[in-house]
Parts: C-alpha cells; sequence; structure tokens
C-alpha cells in the first residue's frame, strides 16, 4: 500500500524566504519527496487543507496543480497495485 499527501516542506527555506510546497510518496516505508515547483509562505498555507488559503494571490493556480500531481500519483500507485 502507497499513500500521496501535499505538504508546505517547512525545513527547508528557500531565498525568498518561502518554503517548497512537495508530494511526500510513502511506499514499503520509503520516503520520497517531489517538488511541485512552487513555493507558499507559513502564513498563506491551511495546515489542515494541506491547500494555499483564500487570500493566496495563486491559489487557484496552485489547487489545480496540487490537483493533477495529487491525480498523477494516485494513478501510478494504483496501476503499480493492479500489476
Amino acid at each position: 500500500m502507497a499513500s500521496v499527501k501535499v505538504l508546505l516542506y517547512t525545513s527547508k527555506v528557500l531565498k525568498n524566504g518561502e518554503h517548497p510546497i512537495m508530494l511526500r510518496l510513502i511506499k514499503d516505508r520509503k520516503i520520497k519527496y517531489v517538488s511541485l515547483d512552487y513555493s507558499c509562505s507559513k502564513e498563506l498555507w491551511d495546515e489542515d487543507e494541506q491547500r494555499p488559503v483564500k487570500k493566496h494571490p495563486h491559489k487557484v493556480e496552485l489547487n489545480i496543480k496540487i490537483t493533477k500531481m495529487m491525480n498523477d500519483a494516485n494513478k501510478i500507485i494504483l496501476d503499480f497495485e493492479a500489476v
């Protein structure tokens, strides 16, 4: 069984003071992080929803990207489990 989660990677701080948005993939207790090539500050990130808050200037674009990457990752997981 594998799992996918979106998170704000607060362990790393970028030059602009924001944190990268990452996908965390867990399979057989091994963790892999994949960057979404976007960043966000802690103030503009909703930890509960794992999405940018409503006042984020690129909220729609980020939500589309996050949803697409989650769907792609879940499709790959389903393909692997079907074999």
